[in-house]
């Protein structure tokens, strides 16, 4: 089922510029965000009504749970997450980028942030449970007649 309306296409196609330009923005200062999700892209109205809204990119570099690598330490890897930060991060296997699932999830690169740009974008298209409705983002693509090429 897609949720796609031709009629606003043009209003994504203009956020999702415009939270790349935002990005671009970060890039540039040598920094990377570390977690675009829906929940940190505001919308600000501009002066004329009929625009689309204006993008705002928050908690650019904000959030990351830090982890104590240090082996005498007893704080690492086997120590759980609060549930509200498992469920609120928590992203199926298929819906990662490449280099997490070849690297350490540690690892943060410029590629990671546009990755979730690519998400955000089909949340916008498909619905916030995108990820949940389908394996992967090919999947989910495919099953959208309008996205498919």
């Amino acid at each position: 089922m897609c949720l796609l309306l031709v009629p606003y296409s043009h209003f994504v196609q203009d956020y999702v510029g415009q939270i790349l330009a935002a990005l671009n923005a970060i890039h540039l200062s040598n920094l990377v965000h570390r977690g675009i999700t829906p929940r940190c892209i505001g919308l600000t109205s501009k002066e004329n009504p009929s625009q689309p809204k204006m993008i705002k990119l928050c908690k650019a570099g904000f959030h990351i749970r830090l982890l104590d690598l240090h082996r005498s330490n007893s704080f690492g890897m086997h120590t759980p997450m609060p549930v509200e930060v498992v469920q609120e991060d928590a992203v199926p296997e298929g819906w990662l980028s490449r280099d997490v699932q070849i690297e350490s999830s540690l690892v943060y690169t410029r590629q990671r942030d546009i990755h979730d740009v690519g998400i955000v974008l089909l949340k916008m298209l498909l619905g916030l449970d995108v990820v949940d409705r389908f394996l992967d983002p090919i999947t989910a693509i495919h099953s959208c007649k309008c996205l498919s090429v």
